[in-house]
């Protein structure tokens, strides 16, 4: 899987709870290691903001959607 079809599964997991392959991108979330699996989770799972998952994590919100979501997002298209 290519990094852009990795954001775009990932978006309509957030955006449409109706979403049939939930199941499966939330188990491939849950395989990934710390903190990937976190950001992603926080992320497109529960439909936190950046504000609440930085609050949470101890990183700037800047940083977890900057760097750390392209590094999430990067490890979630490698995985399988």
């Amino acid at each position: 899987m290519d990094i852009d079809e990795a954001k775009r599964e990932l978006a309509k997991l957030r955006n449409d709870t109706e979403f049939s392959g939930a199941a499966a991108v939330r188990r491939k979330i849950e395989s990934l290691g710390w903190p990937h699996r976190e950001v992603l989770f926080y992320r497109y799972v529960r439909a936190m903001t950046w504000k609440q998952i930085s609050d949470l994590m101890g990183y700037s919100a800047d940083h977890l959607r900057g760097y750390m979501n392209r590094r999430a997002t990067k490890a979630y298209a490698e995985s399988d």
